[in-house]
């Protein structure tokens, strides 16, 4: 059996990169003993001094965990940005100086202005490949990223493009993607993090340009986030109340029911996303899918076929987007089936399944060196 270690953020602080550790955790199959290593701050914490010493602490928490237990493999979760570089290369230096095993490295977020900063960088260069050209493996979540760590300098050999996963255990019942209404209301939803990045009042102004153009449509928001406060004044102010829902931070089966509930996903996101778990969880729910070509997303989705990409992220091209599926609902239907039956690949059995394989791997060819 192989000991791995996984380093993801305090469970006090949700967010994809737990949600994808806590998802290995939960589908390891007997051959791997993984243990979750929390770094970062508790959201019960939050000051000024916590940024500065919470990295030292990590640090210092992480060097006594790997001296007195043996892994043979740790498996780091970064971002790509300025933050995580300071944050995840002291624990880097620190794995590199004192773990004899292998390492995983699987990037999630990214920043493309600090990815480009890096490259017109002969400094900061040199500081990521030092950081990170240490891994055994590198995982990205589209291409686009892959081919900036080459920029960087980093070997193509080790640099590999993966996938998140979702849970099926949010869905009780399987998704009837046919029972789409030839008419009627369409029924919107949006999962994700409250944040301007991810589109949120384009996505607003859109559905109050639909109400304008005689186009009935509701919208569930679920999530949270530092916006929500904003976003329901402006529900308010633009007399959306009747057609806008918020469900707060849904998990589990109550989310998948959210899902279930829609007939459209939308994510208007401008965000580096990486490939985002709601998105597959939209096409294991069987919706069809409104969103842009930011990060991964445009590696996911085959535009007409699985969803309709936004050229831009105003209202006015959701709100087209969103009336094009109102008038053809033989599309929609179309594209709903298809989601489900592409979903299948993302299944977090099989994800876990390819990312045990490639524990296997470097960890046999780390004993051989």
């Amino acid at each position: 059996m192989s000991k791995v270690l996984l380093l993801a953020k305090h469970p006090d602080a949700p967010g994809g990169v737990l949600n994808y550790v806590m998802s290995l955790l939960d589908h390891f199959s007997g051959d791997i003993a993984g243990k979750h290593f929390p770094i970062g701050r508790s959201d019960k914490y939050r000051s000024r001094l916590g940024n500065i010493f919470f990295p030292l602490i990590d640090s210092w928490r992480l060097w006594r965990e790997i001296t007195v237990n043996q892994y043979d493999c740790i498996h780091i979760n970064p971002s790509f940005n300025a933050k995580s570089l300071l944050r995840d290369g002291l624990l880097m230096l620190v794995i590199a100086a004192f773990h004899r095993g292998a390492v995983l490295v699987s990037f999630h977020g990214w920043d493309e202005c600090f990815e480009r900063k890096v490259a017109g960088s002969p400094l900061r260069r040199s500081l990521v490949r030092r950081i990170f050209g240490a891994a055994d493996r590198i995982l990205v979540l589209a291409g686009d990223f892959r081919e900036g760590l080459l920029r960087i300098g980093l070997a193509g050999d080790k640099v590999f493009v993966t996938t998140t996963m979702y849970d099926a255990r949010i869905f009780p019942q399987p998704a009837p993607p046919t029972q789409t209404e030839a008419t009627g209301a369409l029924r919107l939803v949006f999962l994700s993090r409250f944040v301007r990045e991810k589109g949120v009042y384009e996505l607003l102004a859109a559905l109050k340009i639909l109400q304008d153009r005689g186009v009935y449509a509701s919208l569930n928001l679920v999530g949270d986030g530092p916006e929500r406060q904003g976003m329901e004044e402006y529900v308010r102010t633009q007399k959306l109340t009747d057609r806008v829902a918020f469900s707060g931070y849904l998990r589990g089966e109550d989310k998948g029911r959210a899902l279930q509930q829609a007939q459209i996903f939308v994510f208007p996101s401008y965000y580096g996303e990486g490939c985002p778990v709601a998105l597959l969880e939209a096409m294991a729910a069987g919706l069809g899918i409104v969103t842009s070509r930011a990060g991964g997303i445009k590696d996911l989705i085959a535009g007409g076929e699985l969803g309709l990409y936004l050229d831009t992220v105003t209202a006015p091209a959701i709100a087209d987007a969103i009336a094009t599926l109102d008038a053809d609902r033989q599309l929609l239907r179309d594209m709903r089936r298809r989601n489900l039956a592409r979903a299948e690949n993302f299944d977090a059995r099989q994800v876990v399944a390819q990312i045990e394989a490639v524990y296997r791997e470097i960890i046999g060819r780390k004993a051989h060196d």
